[in-house]
């Protein structure tokens, strides 16, 4: 036991004298996590931004399908491409589309005499293209949802509220202008985490080394 102070010592002075050491559990680390966690972030929106503004071909696989689309104008940078079902689901795997719509026949019909209809769409979360297409569609047919509803009630004599019994408010008063706090106590700990495993591992490496 009384050899392990000395060696302990010994071990210390030598890490603290290594400015390679140093480098690797003060500098690097401090800069290294932040910055590639920045740099995620930044491709990430920049990523998503350049999806917004891409073109993208979507098949229609039936007249009723193509009948919801047209009730409402088609979101920007879209293309409507008619196909027959099986088809569509051939070209959406080879990519050739990045979304399939379909809808049974009497759909769009069924919807104007008050019963629900039911339309599918198809696509892949492997590809991001595929999953932006799913957001365009998925916003077009909730609004094609709306005006329907909208239809029923005013056919109705009731309200529009009378769909929504309860409308919820959320205001967050300590976040609403200001993230930056919000951001950093969700990423802190893990780059802390990361630094110390990071900054343990290379004077662990010398010092079994030596």
């Amino acid at each position: 036991m009384r050899a392990l102070g000395p060696l302990f010592r010994k071990e210390l002075t030598d890490s603290l004298r290594d400015r390679r050491t140093l480098l690797m559990m003060l500098l690097l680390p401090g800069l290294l996590y932040p910055g590639t966690l920045l740099l995620v972030g930044t491709v990430m929106a920049a990523g998503k931004a350049r999806l917004a503004t891409e073109e993208l071909t979507i098949a229609v696989g039936s007249d009723d399908a193509q009948r919801f689309l047209d009730s409402r104008p088609a979101p920007g940078h879209t293309t409507w491409r008619r196909m027959a079902a099986a088809e569509a689901e051939a070209a959406l795997r080879q990519k050739q589309v990045w979304a399939v719509v379909d809808a049974p026949t009497g759909a769009f019909d069924a919807v104007g005499r008050g019963e629900q209809a039911v339309v599918r769409v198809l696509y892949t979360k492997r590809h991001d293209r595929s999953m932006e297409a799913m957001e365009r569609l998925r916003r077009v047919l909730e609004a094609t949802g709306k005006q329907a509803l909208q239809v029923r009630l005013v056919a109705a004599a009731l309200p529009v509220s009378f769909a929504e019994p309860v409308r919820v408010e959320a205001l967050d008063i300590d976040f609403q202008k200001d993230l930056g706090p919000l951001i950093a106590s969700r990423m802190l700990p893990i780059i802390l985490v990361m630094m110390l495993f990071m900054g343990a591992l290379y004077p662990a490496i010398d010092v079994t080394a030596g």
